[in-house]
C-alpha cells in the first residue's frame, strides 16, 4: 500500500436547525508539489483540479464510522479550485526552499509532553489529582527550570529547508490565504428528516472522493491513497439551535478490524463530547506579581519591570492529552489513540466583570493585500492563539499558560503599540486588530474570560453565541491591580551640590512607562507614549528616548528623616539609620502627560541636644505643609519616595503603593548645633567622681611567698572597684551599668579599650591596690543619635596639690574618644538612649612631699569635649584625698619609769598629798619619722601579778593577740566634700608627748581603767605603733584606717603604778587602830582575793614634834607594826583560809596600840602624852625565800615594797585632799 496523497478533513462549523443544515469546512492537504501529478504520472495534478466528494453520514453515534459501515449517501459537493490558488502556490514555492522530503512523525517517548498545573488551574474547579500521569503538581517543572539536567538530546542543525507540508501550515495560519490556495472550502450538508419530535441522535460525516470524478480511481485503487477522517455529530434537535465543533478527528478505516488497529478510540470519545460546542471549560487566570513567571507565591521571584497584564490558561489537562496524542507516547511507553486533535488555536472573549456582552480579543479586519500575484480581498476574522510546546532541559513541556493579555489585540497590536514595544517588533501585518479597545485593561478593575476553540480551518463558535455544554469554570475573573510600585522621584539640590547645610529641592513625580502608564487610565497617556514612539522611527536606536510620562498615580511624596544610630543598636534598622519620623507632602496636580510635576520641598534645620527635646511632626495621614525640620548635630538622612493613594481596589498590595526609596542627597550630612547647648549634664560633684582606695586581696595558702604573691590579685579586684563604682566587672572587664552607653578611657593603669570604648579590661589587677583608683564620671546630655564631637572627643588632665603645703603638678592624662557605636551591655535591660556616660579611670598613687612624708590631696580632674566645629567646653570636679600610705618606721623603746606629781605637806607636816603617778616610756629617735606622727599604744593582754595569785600561782600563756581593731577598708570609697571621718584613731590611744622632749611620752592607763583599778597591780602586754595625729585646720591630717598607723612593737610585762594604799586610823580611849586593804589579783576580769593574803601591810606610827632651830615639823617614828589580815568567818563560824571568792570585801590588815603603848613610846623618846601622832601604810611584796623579821628596819634593803600611803593625822582623819 503507497503512502497517502490527499487527507480530507472535515470540521463542523454551524448548525442551521430551522433547516437542518449542517455548515462544514473542509481542509483538503496534499502531499508533496501540488503542481505535479498527485500519484501516478497520469494522475492529475491537485492544483487546478476541481474535486467532488461524497458525504457518509452515520446516526451510531457509539460505534466508530468506517467506510464499510458507513457507505456514500446521496450527497455530492463540489470543489472548485480558487481562482489564485495557482498564484499563491507560486508564491509559496518561490518564497520558500520546499526541497525537504515529506516525513511522517513517529510518536515516542522521546517526544513525550508534559504540564505543570499551576494552583490558578487547581483553585478554578474541584481539584482532587491530575487525571493524567503526564500532568505534575510537584516542584519536577520548577527544578528543571531553576538546575536544569544536561540535555541529551541532540540540536537539530539548522536548516532553511522546508517540506509541502510545512508550506500548507504556513498557509493555514491565515484562513483566508488558504482558502485561497484551495485548501479550505466551506459545504453545506442537510442531515436527514428525523421523524417528528425526534432529533438526530448524532453520530459521525465524513467525505470521500465520489466515485467516477479525480482520484477515485486511484482511491479505489489504493484504499490508503486517501486519508479520510470523520467528525463525530452532536445530538441536533430542530428545536434547539446550537455551536457545534469538531474538537477531534478520528481515522475513517475500511472496516471495523482495521479500525481497531488504530487504538482504542472510544477513549477520545469524551473529548469529542465535551468540547462538541466549541468553548473551553475550565478558564482560569492570574496577574503575576514577578518577573518569574513560575513563582505562583508572594513570597519569592524577582520584582516585575514591566506589567504583563493577565495571564490565561484553560483546560490544561485536555489540552496535554490532546497534544501529546499527536506526538509522544504515554507515562508507560503506549501508544496513544491515533486520533488528531481537530483544535488548531483559541479564541479569548473579555468583559467587564459583572457585563453581559463579551468581547473578542482576537478580531481582526483587513481591507485585503496581496500575496504574490494573488490578490486576498478584504475580510472580517478572528485569529487565533496557539498552544506549542516548549523544550525545557531536554523535555517537552507545555507552557503553564497559554495567553498574556496586556490590553487591546492579542493577535493584531496597533502600529503604535509595536513601536511602543521597541524596534525590534516593528512587523506590519495584513490587518488589524478591531474591537479590543471596547473593553480596555486598567488597574482597579475586575474582568472576566471566556475562551472559544478553533479549528485547523480557523473554523469555530462566534462570539455571539454561548456553550451549551456543563463545564467546571467556562469564565474566569480576575482582578487587575496595580503590581509594580512608583519609580524613584527624582531631586534637583537648589543649593547646589556638596552644599554644607542643603536647604531648598525640587522634586519631580516618578515617571512610568508603557504599558504601566496606560494601565493607569490617565487621560492622553497613550497618546503621549505613542507620540514619543513615533519620533523614536527618526532617531537611531541607541538615541531612543525611553516612552515614559509623570506616574499619575504617584499623588504623594513620602518624607522620612532618619537619624543613624550608633553601630551595633539595634534600633538603627537598615544601614544602621533609625526613622526620627514620617511625613507626606502632595505633588501638584497632574493633568497633562507631557508637562513637569514638580515638588518644592524646604528643609528647616534645627538645634536640639535631645531629640526628644523636639516636637516633631506627627503623621495623621494627611498630607502636611510647610518645610521639612531636621534635626541638627546627627548623620542625618532623608529619603523620600513616592506614594500611591491608599485604595486597596487599585493596587494589588501595599507595596505596590510604596515608591522606590531615594535620597534627597548622597551619604549622610550633618549639621552642627549652632551653638552647642551645655553638654555636661548638670550633675553633682558626688555623682562626678569617686576615688576609691582597695586594699590587697587575702594571700592564700602558698608554699612560697612567691607563689602567695601571685595568688595575692585576681579579677576579685576589679569587681570590688565596679561594685564600688556603679559599674559592672565581667572577667576583669568594666562595662557600664545595664542600659547605659558608656564609654571609657584609662591612664596610669595596663588596660585594652574595646574598640568602641564600651569596655575596660584591666589587664593586670596586681596594679589596683594601695593605690587611689579616681573615676570620673560625666553624664552627656546628649542623646544617642548626636555626632557631634571631634576626634579626641574628650581631653582629660589632672591637678594634684598637697595640703598644706601647697606643691602643685599638673599632668594630661589622656582622652576619651566617642566613636559612634555601643557596646553589647548598654543594650541589656531597657537601653537608655537619652544620655551617655563617660567614665574615666585613673590610677594615682598616694603622693608625698618633698620630706618623702605623705599629705592630704587636693585633686582636680579637667575635662574638655572638643566639637567638630572646633568649639569646646570643659567641666572641673575637685575632692580632697586623705593620707592612705601609713608610716614606715616602727618605734624603739628606750627605758621606762614612772613619773610623779610634787610632793605636798600639809598643816605642819601633819599629812601629806596623794601623789599622782604615771608610766615614762623613752624612745630611739628617728629621722625617717614624720615629725607629725606621734606614737600610739593599746592593750594587747592583761595578766595577773604571779606573786599576788594563791600560792603564787603563774598565768597561763595568753592567746595569739587580736589584730588592730581597725576598719579593714576593703574598699575605701571618697567623694567630693566628704570630711575627716577621723578613721582608726579610736584604735589606739596617743601617748602624751613630753613638752620639752620629742623621745619622751608618757603611757595613759587604759581606757577603761582608773587610777584606782585593781587591774594595775597585774602586768599588760602593749602594741606600740606610730601613727598619724588628727589634724586641725591649719595642719590638715586626715588618715584612712588603714594609713593611720606603721609598725608594731610589741612590750610584754609593762606595769602600771599600783593603786593608791588607803590608811585609816581610828583612835579611842583605847587606843588607835589603824587599817589597809591589800593588794587583789584581778584575772579574766575577775578580783581573785586571797586569804591569808600573799603581800604584807606594815603600818608606821610617828610622832610630830618641832625641830630644834624651829623652822619646821618632823614626823619621829615611834612605833612599826605589822598588819594581821581580817579573818572573815562564815555563819558557821569556822575561819577560811585560801581564796575568797569575789563575793567578800577587800582583805584588809589591821594593827593596834593601847594608849599605854602609845605613851610609853612617847616616853621613850622624851616626848610628852600630848605630842601629836601621825602614820601611814607600807605593803611590801612576798619574798620568794620567806619574810623577813624587820623588813623596814635592818632588812630594809632586802625587801620590795609595793606600795606606800599618804601620811594621815591620827584623829585628823586619813583621807587627805588630793592634789
Amino acid at each position: 500500500m503507497a503512502a497517502p496523497r490527499l487527507s480530507i478533513l472535515p470540521f463542523l462549523q454551524s448548525w442551521d436547525a430551522a433547516q437542518g443544515r449542517l455548515t462544514v469546512n473542509l481542509l483538503l492537504v496534499p502531499v508533496g508539489d501540488p503542481a505535479q501529478p498527485l500519484g501516478p504520472p497520469t494522475a492529475p495534478a491537485f492544483q487546478g483540479t476541481a474535486l467532488r466528494l461524497a458525504a457518509h453520514i452515520s446516526d451510531d453515534p457509539g460505534r466508530v464510522a468506517t467506510l464499510a459501515d458507513v457507505p456514500a449517501g446521496p450527497q455530492l459537493v463540489d470543489l472548485a479550485p480558487p481562482p489564485d490558488q495557482a498564484a499563491l502556490l507560486d508564491w509559496l514555492r518561490a518564497e520558500f526552499k520546499l526541497t525537504r522530503p515529506e516525513t511522517v512523525h513517529v510518536r515516542s517517548d522521546d517526544f513525550r509532553l508534559r504540564k505543570y498545573l499551576p494552583l490558578s488551574y487547581r483553585r478554578a474547579h474541584s481539584f482532587v489529582a491530575p487525571k493524567t500521569p503526564l500532568a505534575s503538581i510537584d516542584d519536577t517543572y520548577h527544578c528543571l527550570l531553576k538546575c536544569p539536567p544536561p540535555s541529551a538530546r541532540p540540536t537539530p542543525p539548522a536548516t532553511d529547508e522546508m517540506s509541502w507540508g510545512e508550506g500548507f501550515a504556513v498557509l493555514l495560519r491565515q484562513p483566508p490565504v488558504a482558502r485561497a490556495a484551495g485548501l479550505i472550502h466551506t459545504v453545506t450538508i442537510d442531515l436527514p428528516e428525523p421523524a417528528p419530535g425526534q432529533a438526530h441522535p448524532g453520530g459521525w460525516l465524513f467525505f470521500s472522493l465520489a466515485a467516477g470524478h479525480p482520484f477515485a480511481a486511484e482511491a479505489a485503487a489504493d484504499p490508503g491513497w486517501a486519508n479520510l477522517y470523520a467528525t463525530r455529530l452532536p445530538r441536533l434537535d430542530r428545536a434547539e439551535p446550537r455551536p457545534v465543533f469538531t474538537a477531534t478527528l478520528f481515522p475513517v478505516a475500511a472496516d471495523a478490524a482495521a479500525a481497531a488497529g488504530l487504538g482504542p478510540l472510544d477513549q477520545v470519545f469524551p473529548e469529542a463530547t465535551v468540547f462538541d460546542d466549541g468553548f473551553a471549560k475550565i478558564v482560569h487566570a492570574r496577574q503575576p506579581i514577578h518577573a518569574d513567571g513560575s513563582a505562583e507565591d508572594a513570597a519569592g521571584g524577582p520584582p516585575l519591570r514591566l506589567d504583563p497584564g493577565i495571564q490565561l490558561a484553560w483546560d490544561d489537562e485536555d489540552t496535554l492529552v490532546a497534544t501529546n496524542r499527536a506526538i509522544g507516547t504515554e507515562m508507560d511507553g503506549s501508544l496513544p489513540p491515533e486520533a488528531p486533535s481537530a483544535v488548531f488555536g483559541y479564541r479569548v472573549d473579555v468583559r467587564a466583570a459583572g457585563d453581559a456582552g463579551w468581547t473578542s480579543l482576537q478580531a481582526v479586519t483587513s481591507p485585503g493585500f496581496a500575496v504574490g500575484a494573488a490578490t486576498i480581498p478584504g475580510f472580517d476574522a478572528e485569529g487565533i492563539v496557539e498552544v506549542h510546546p516548549m523544550t525545557v532541559a531536554g523535555q517537552f513541556w507545555l507552557p503553564v499558560f497559554f495567553a498574556r493579555w496586556a490590553g487591546g489585540s492579542l493577535v493584531a497590536p496597533s502600529d503604535d503599540e509595536v513601536l511602543l514595544r521597541g524596534p525590534a517588533r516593528a512587523r506590519a501585518l495584513p490587518y488589524a486588530g478591531t474591537g479590543a479597545g471596547a473593553v480596555p485593561l486598567r488597574y482597579g478593575h475586575d474582568y472576566e474570560f471566556r475562551v472559544r476553540l478553533a479549528d485547523t480551518t480557523g473554523g469555530g463558535p462566534a462570539a455571539d453565541t454561548d456553550p451549551v455544554n456543563p463545564a467546571a469554570a467556562p469564565v474566569a475573573r480576575q482582578a487587575f491591580r496595580r503590581m509594580i510600585p512608583p519609580g524613584a522621584v527624582r531631586s534637583r539640590d537648589l543649593d547646589g551640590t556638596g552644599a554644607h547645610t542643603p536647604r531648598q529641592f525640587q522634586i519631580h513625580r516618578p515617571r512610568i512607562g508603557y504599558p504601566q502608564a496606560v494601565f493607569t487610565g490617565f487621560p492622553g497617556a497613550f497618546d503621549h507614549l505613542a507620540a514619543i514612539g513615533r519620533a523614536n522611527q527618526g532617531r537611531p536606536a541607541a538615541a531612543w528616548v525611553v516612552p515614559d510620562m509623570p506616574d499619575p498615580d504617584a499623588d504623594l511624596l513620602e518624607i522620612r528623616v532618619l537619624v543613624q544610630a550608633p553601630r551595633f543598636d539595634p534600633a538603627g534598622g537598615d544601614a544602621g539609620f533609625t526613622q526620627l519620623y514620617r511625613t507626606t507632602r502632595a505633588f501638584p496636580a497632574l493633568v497633562d502627560p507631557a508637562a513637569p510635576a514638580v515638588l518644592d520641598l524646604t528643609l528647616d534645620w534645627v538645634d536640639c541636644a535631645r531629640l526628644s527635646d523636639i516636637a516633631w511632626p506627627m503623621d495623621g495621614g494627611l498630607p502636611g505643609t510647610g518645610p521639612v525640620v531636621v534635626p541638627r548635630g546627627r548623620n542625618v538622612r532623608v529619603l523620600v519616595r513616592a506614594l500611591g493613594r491608599a485604595d486597596p481596589g487599585y493596587f494589588g498590595s501595599e507595596a505596590a503603593r510604596l515608591g522606590s526609596p531615594g535620597e534627597l542627597w548622597p551619604g549622610t550630612v550633618t549639621v552642627p548645633l549652632a551653638p552647642e547647648p551645655p553638654l555636661f549634664a548638670p550633675t553633682s560633684d558626688q555623682e562626678r567622681l569617686a576615688s576609691v582606695f582597695l586594699q590587697p586581696e587575702v594571700p592564700r595558702a602558698a608554699e612560697t611567698a612567691v607563689a602567695a604573691a601571685q595568688a595575692g590579685a585576681t579579677t576579685l579586684m576589679v569587681t570590688r572597684l565596679a561594685a564600688a563604682t556603679g559599674l559592672v566587672a565581667e572577667d576583669g572587664t568594666l562595662y557600664g551599668a545595664p542600659g547605659r552607653r558608656t564609654v571609657f578611657g584609662c591612664a596610669g593603669l595596663k588596660h585594652h579599650l574595646a574598640p568602641d570604648g564600651g569596655a575596660l579590661t584591666l589587664t593586670s589587677p596586681v596594679e589596683l591596690d594601695r593605690v587611689w583608683l579616681n573615676l570620673v564620671r560625666l553624664r552627656l546630655d546628649r542623646d544617642w543619635s548626636w555626632t557631634g564631637l571631634s576626634s579626641p572627643s574628650v581631653t582629660v588632665s589632672r591637678r594634684v596639690e598637697l595640703l598644706p603645703i601647697g606643691q602643685i603638678s599638673t599632668r594630661a592624662l589622656g582622652s576619651l574618644q566617642v566613636d559612634h557605636a555601643i557596646n553589647g551591655q548598654a543594650l541589656r535591660a531597657a537601653p537608655d538612649r537619652e544620655s551617655l556616660d563617660l567614665v574615666f579611670l585613673d590610677a594615682l598613687e598616694p603622693p608625698t612631699g618633698p620630706d618623702g612624708h605623705p599629705y592630704e590631696v587636693r585633686l582636680t580632674y579637667t575635662l574638655t569635649a572638643r566639637f567638630d566645629d572646633g568649639g569646646t567646653q570643659s567641666v572641673e570636679v575637685e575632692t580632697r584625698l586623705p593620707v592612705a600610705t601609713a608610716p614606715k618606721v616602727a618605734p624603739k623603746l628606750v627605758s621606762a619609769g614612772h613619773a610623779f606629781s610634787d610632793y605636798t605637806i600639809f598643816g605642819d607636816y601633819e599629812a601629806t598629798g596623794r601623789r599622782r603617778r604615771m608610766l615614762w616610756l623613752e624612745f630611739e629617735p628617728d629621722p625617717a619619722r614624720d615629725p607629725r606622727d606621734i606614737i600610739y599604744a593599746r592593750v594587747l593582754h592583761q595578766t595577773p601579778d604571779p606573786m599576788l595569785m594563791p600560792g603564787w600561782e603563774p598565768a597561763a600563756d595568753p592567746a595569739p593577740y587580736a589584730g588592730l581593731d581597725l576598719d579593714p577598708e576593703a574598699v575605701r570609697v571618697i567623694r567630693p566634700g566628704q570630711g575627716d571621718d577621723h578613721a582608726g584613731l579610736n584604735a589606739m590611744q596617743p601617748l602624751i608627748k613630753a613638752v620639752d622632749s620629742d623621745v619622751h611620752y608618757a603611757l595613759p592607763l587604759p581606757a577603761n581603767l582608773s587610777s584606782q583599778s585593781p587591774e594595775l597591780f597585774g602586768f599588760f602586754t602593749y602594741e606600740f605603733r606610730v601613727g598619724h595625729p588628727q589634724g586641725t585646720e591649719a595642719a590638715p591630717f586626715w588618715s584612712t584606717a588603714q594609713g593611720r598607723f606603721g609598725p608594731a612593737l610589741v612590750i610584754e610585762g609593762v606595769q602600771h603604778p599600783t593603786p593608791d594604799l588607803a590608811c585609816a586610823i581610828r583612835r579611842t580611849r583605847a587606843g588607835i587602830t589603824a587599817s589597809a586593804g591589800y593588794a587583789v589579783a584581778v584575772q579574766d576580769g575577775r578580783v581573785m582575793r586571797i586569804q591569808p593574803p600573799n603581800t604584807e601591810i606594815w603600818f608606821v606610827l610617828y610622832g610630830r614634834v618641832m625641830q630644834a632651830d624651829g623652822q619646821s615639823w618632823r614626823n619621829i617614828q615611834l612605833d612599826l607594826r605589822r598588819a594581821q589580815p581580817a579573818i572573815r568567818r562564815p555563819t558557821h563560824g569556822r575561819p577560811v583560809a585560801g581564796y575568797l571568792g569575789t563575793r567578800h570585801l577587800p582583805p584588809t590588815g589591821h594593827a593596834a596600840w593601847t594608849t599605854a603603848d602609845i605613851e610609853a613610846r612617847l616616853a621613850a623618846f622624851g616626848f610628852d602624852d600630848a605630842t601629836p601622832l601621825t602614820a601611814l601604810a607600807i605593803e611590801l611584796l612576798p619574798e620568794p625565800n620567806g619574810a623577813f623579821d624587820a623588813p623596814l628596819a635592818g632588812d630594809l634593803g632586802q625587801v620590795r615594797i609595793l606600795r606606800t600611803s599618804p601620811l594621815v593625822a591620827v584623829g585628823g582623819g586619813c583621807c587627805p585632799p588630793e592634789v
